[in-house]
């Protein structure tokens, strides 16, 4: 079973998919409120500020997104790394 990101796990969480359920429980999810939505922006922003500040000077967004886990040294850090590089690209977001 691949490994959830942090970002996908806390998603699941706040849509009330219990924790250790599969991936796929559209019968149990919920719609997310205003402020749970805010609070997840704010934790991709975050996540997003912190990612940036591993960037190896003079790196540019498409070979940090190619590294994305360099000066990461835990595994929930490369977790996070690769989930916020993932979201940039999907979102388009540099």
């Amino acid at each position: 079973m691949k490994a959830r990101s942090p970002i996908e796990i806390m998603i699941d969480r706040a849509c009330g998919v219990p924790e250790g359920a599969p991936a796929q429980a559209p019968a149990q999810k919920r719609e997310v409120t205003a402020e749970e939505t805010k609070a997840i922006l704010a934790v991709i922003d975050a996540s997003i500020g912190w990612w940036k500040s591993h960037r190896p000077v003079g790196w540019r967004f498409d070979k940090h997104a190619r590294s994305a886990t360099v000066n990461c040294p835990s595994q929930p850090e490369k977790m996070l790394a690769v989930a916020v590089a993932e979201w940039l690209r999907v979102s388009g977001e540099r």
